[in-house]
């Protein structure tokens, strides 16, 4: 429900769907999940997907369709893509107020 979250939904799935796709984890956090049969599981994985050689996180976030999360990811590449995405007001950087989503959860 938070906004811009339908559209970036949508441009991912447009993005990858009917597509390899290969990620690489680093970790699993410590949040449980719901899998699509309602079971609940341990920890998420972090890390990155790729479609070939590129990196889905850093086309998004590029693309003002997600966030880069620094209190996680040190990546430079992903905050010269946000700040791109900033400066261009791209997807959700047309708000005038974008809210991170680490501080839409807690509302």
């Amino acid at each position: 429900s938070q906004p811009f979250g339908k559209e970036s939904t949508e441009i991912l799935r447009n993005m990858i769907i009917d597509k390899q796709v290969t990620v690489y984890w680093l970790k699993k956090d410590r949040f449980d999940w719901k899998t699509t049969d309602h079971k609940t599981k341990n920890g998420r994985i972090i890390g990155g997907v790729f479609l070939e050689k590129e990196s889905v996180n850093r086309k998004l976030v590029e693309m003002g369709a997600a966030w880069h999360y620094t209190a996680f990811s040190k990546d430079q590449t992903i905050k010269v893509a946000q700040d791109y995405a900033k400066e261009n007001e791209f997807g959700l950087w047309g708000d005038k107020n974008p809210t991170p989503p680490w501080k839409w959860r807690k509302k």
